[in-house]
């Protein structure tokens, strides 16, 4: 069934910020005429070499002034660059190993409930309903489109099949390929290989899915949206 191969499929990411310094350069010139073979150089006036050295000061007075709030807007767009928010969980993990350990759990939860290793509970399946988002969508390989309460209404009457072999679900090749902020929280997009097998019988997709932070999820994370392929056998 499409839904034993829901595949959550948002490499971080939101781009940085970046301040483009351009610098100044002060270009000083002085001239001194030397007539050849006359004892007396032409220089240029003293007055207005004094007001020259007058310019020159002001111009490198301005220019420390500028590089100092330009050193300053630097160092705080760098705090405040977008990848480096919320970049680690309360518990030291980042948004990329969180969204690794959230594909990994959900597909063991897909396995623990076809084989009847999980408990056939309110309680138990909530891992699976709770972390979708409402507006949740999935493209199954087949090209059709199911929503959340299709999905969650679908997968609950199929705990342990009776009579069916057990089947056994992995994760490979999971990359996060884009972060981005959101107004509810960073979005990233993954891709991943789920395969499963039943006995001799072994088929794989490749999925993209995209996640947003949320506290209340057991990985801070639920699922937006999910697109599967099958990969050829192997």
């Amino acid at each position: 069934m499409p839904i034993s191969a829901l595949i959550l499929s948002l490499s971080p990411l939101s781009p940085r910020r970046r301040i483009l310094l351009f610098p100044v350069s002060l270009g000083l010139a002085a001239g001194l005429t030397v007539s050849a073979g006359s004892l007396q150089a032409q220089a240029v006036p003293e007055e207005p070499a004094a007001d020259a050295a007058e310019v020159t000061a002001a111009e490198v007075t301005a220019a420390e002034v500028t590089t100092a709030e330009t050193t300053a807007a630097e160092t705080l767009a760098v705090e405040t660059a977008p990848e480096d928010v919320a970049e680690e969980a309360p518990d030291g993990t980042s948004l990329e190993d969180r969204a690794h350990r959230e594909v990994e759990e959900l597909h063991q939860f897909f396995e623990d409930w076809f084989n009847g290793e999980a408990e056939n509970t309110d309680e138990a399946y909530a891992r699976f309903s709770d972390v979708l988002a409402d507006g949740f969508v999935i493209i199954v390989p087949s090209g059709q489109l199911q929503d959340r309460d299709t999905l969650v209404e679908g997968l609950r009457p199929h705990y342990a099949p009776e009579g069916s072999e057990p089947i056994r679900l992995w994760i490979e090749n999971f990359q996060l390929r884009l972060r981005f902020p959101g107004e509810d929280g960073d979005v990233v997009l993954v891709t991943y290989e789920q395969w499963q097998q039943r006995g001799e019988s072994r088929r794989g997709r490749l999925s993209s899915a995209l996640l947003r932070e949320r506290a209340d999820t057991p990985n801070g994370l639920e699922w937006l949206h999910v697109h599967e392929t099958w990969l050829p056998n192997r």
